[in-house]
């Protein structure tokens, strides 16, 4: 199982929005001028494992309309973790601060555990479905860089078992050469940047006859030499 978020919260609204749907969550899904970002905020050690902690900030979202937070983990349907709300920050906060009743504001704080490059996805959506703003948090980044370029390898699914590909900084429009490798299998493709210089790609590593291996990606453009190598298959997750 990846590793789970961790959020101290009630949320009384959850009952009355339905579950977002799937094929409709991502950035690309914001509303208009909306964005959500993480900020990192510390990490504490606990019984050997990592756990890192992010506040949430949001622009381009009203401030006075009521949110619930959404969290989505691998192989089930996105849960409905707290009650929210956007202060005059931008912080997204659990309880507003009413200082005339001796109430402090309650800002949520995402405690989050995982692998190398496993993602955790979140939404932030209205009570009234008006607006929404979504991030993803990869706490382990499973990544390598060469000047400008950048190229990381992400999973929402235990095992590695398929992967997502995220390579940027190239020219745009720029011929690549990528290479595949899975154990003793391997491909070359020709491939080409997007205008904005970056490429995305989702691969599957697995080998027929195999229950585990290490696979590789290698993306090679006029300036740049990425590789990134990770396992895959039986024992290949850890939480770190």
């Amino acid at each position: 199982m990846l590793g789970s978020a961790m959020l101290a919260a009630f949320c009384l609204s959850c009952f009355a929005q339905d579950v977002p749907e799937t094929d409709q969550w991502g950035t690309r899904f914001n509303s208009a001028h909306a964005a959500l970002v993480a900020k990192e905020t510390g990490q504490t050690f606990l019984n050997g494992r990592t756990i890192v902690s992010y506040s949430l900030l949001a622009s381009g979202l009203p401030e006075d309309k009521d949110y619930i937070l959404w969290n989505w983990m691998a192989g089930q349907p996105p849960r409905a973790m707290a009650d929210a709300f956007v202060n005059d920050e931008g912080k997204i906060v659990s309880r507003r601060a009413d200082p005339a009743h001796h109430i402090a504001e309650d800002p949520i704080n995402l405690k989050l555990l995982g692998g190398r490059g496993e993602v955790k996805r979140f939404a932030l959506i209205s009570t009234d479905d008006e607006f929404r703003a979504f991030v993803d948090i990869v706490p382990f980044p499973l990544e390598v860089k060469n000047g400008n370029c950048r190229l990381s390898v992400e999973t929402m699914v235990p095992d590695y078992s398929v992967v997502t590909v995220r390579a940027s900084g190239f020219f745009p429009d720029e011929h690549l050469a990528v290479t595949i490798k899975s154990s003793d299998e391997g491909a070359q493709i020709s491939a080409q940047a997007g205008h904005d210089g970056s490429y995305v790609s989702v691969i599957a590593p697995l080998v027929k006859g195999k229950q585990s291996g290490k696979a590789s990606i290698a993306i090679t453009s006029t300036g740049c030499k990425l590789k990134v190598e990770f396992p895959w298959g039986q024992g290949a997750y850890h939480i770190e």
